[in-house]
């Protein structure tokens, strides 16, 4: 029997030097990687080929965005981000990537383990393509973007929410990705997020993104006094922070719509007297939506005691709203009058306080004419 050192040199063993002497990526022609952002969208376009398309996906995280020539367009991770968003789009949805004019086209992608063919249609093709932007967005994405707390500030905190998440650039892309729409049967769905019970490592990463953009977008508080500002700069500042008060309020009301699609509202527990007209007016509607089950067709409630007898959690939401709102007033008032208490008994204590001096200083002046 040869030896394996006789192998290698004869040729004839498997996955070893060739008898020329000669690896084999020392015959072929390695190119360099993809240089930047703008090279990588070129080769995207460009590229037919459906394994050559998964390729690029996958490593399009990797790519850089800097310039290599002057009249290159310059890119940024915003532009990134949306790029697979876009690609991503419709990764849940079986229907939304189908074109009337696929027919019954189909492609052989080549054989399972059992030597049958792997046929695809134009429509499953696309849905390889959503699938896998999706999975590489949630890795390289949602799964990077967490909260932080920023001791300084004394409040849940990360400069990549207020900075970058909530840009607007970026932000309305973020809302337009999972937005709330009725499906064919008239039923509240959310776009990009599944109704599996079994999701997937990687939606889970997308889930936990959107948890936590609805703390950030509840716990976030504008800040009264940034020392940090210069004088000069401090007008800019508050208009930037005018602007993102005004997104962020604004977005609530359709990350309710998220939170009830996915079972949490009770995240909502902690700012519950945080709620304003328009959150109070989307839980009412959420909760309006139950109904009862009739022979022939469903009768809707009537109000939210009904709501709340069919279990609806936004009516039982808005129930404790209303319970904690009452008792946080009687709070209020019953504070109100201790201080009004506490403040008369200190007025009073002042008014003796100072009649005492007064008479003190007239049995002096007294003193000082009965001397002469």
């Amino acid at each position: 029997m040869p030896t394996q050192a006789e192998e290698t040199k004869s040729g004839s063993g498997v996955g070893v030097i060739p008898a020329s002497g000669y690896h084999t990526l020392l015959t072929r022609e390695i190119r360099p990687p993809i240089r930047n952002w703008h090279e990588f969208l070129a080769l995207w376009n460009a590229a037919t080929d459906h394994q050559r398309q998964v390729s690029l996906l996958h490593e399009g995280y990797t790519i850089p965005y800097g310039k290599w020539n002057y009249d290159e367009k310059e890119y940024d991770a915003f532009d990134r981000h949306i790029f697979y968003l876009t690609i991503a789009e419709g990764w849940a949805d079986y229907n939304l990537l189908q074109l009337n004019g696929d027919g019954d086209a189909g492609y052989h992608l080549g054989y399972d383990k059992f030597g049958n063919k792997i046929m695809k249609s134009p429509k499953e093709m696309r849905q390889i393509l959503a699938l896998k932007a999706f999975e590489v967005l949630c890795l390289n994405f949602f799964k990077g973007v967490v909260l932080k707390v920023d001791t300084r500030r004394g409040r849940e905190f990360h400069g990549d929410w207020e900075g970058n998440i909530l840009a607007d650039k970026f932000f309305p892309v973020i809302q337009n990705f999972f937005r709330v729409e009725k499906d064919y049967r008239d039923h509240i769905e959310v776009r990009n997020l599944s109704w599996r019970d079994d999701q997937s490592h990687n939606e889970v990463h997308a889930i936990d993104f959107v948890l936590n953009l609805a703390r950030f977008l509840w716990g976030w508080k504008e800040v009264s006094n940034p020392w940090w500002i210069s004088k000069d700069d401090m007008g800019k500042w508050r208009e930037k922070q005018n602007a993102l008060s005004t997104r962020i309020i604004s977005a609530r009301p359709w990350i309710i719509e998220i939170l009830n699609h996915l079972g949490r509202l009770d995240l909502l527990q902690e700012w519950l007297l945080d709620l304003d007209r328009p959150c109070l007016a989307k839980l009412r509607e959420i909760a309006m939506r139950k109904a009862f089950s009739a022979s022939r067709e469903d009768i809707p409630v009537r109000n939210l005691e009904e709501a709340c007898y069919l279990d609806s959690k936004a009516g039982w939401l808005l129930k404790q709203y209303e319970l904690k709102k009452a008792v946080h007033q009687k709070l209020q008032e019953a504070e109100r009058k201790r201080q009004e208490r506490e403040n008369g008994i200190r007025r009073q204590a002042e008014l003796v306080q100072a009649k005492k001096v007064r008479d003190e200083a007239e049995q002096k002046l007294k003193k000082l004419v009965n001397n002469k």
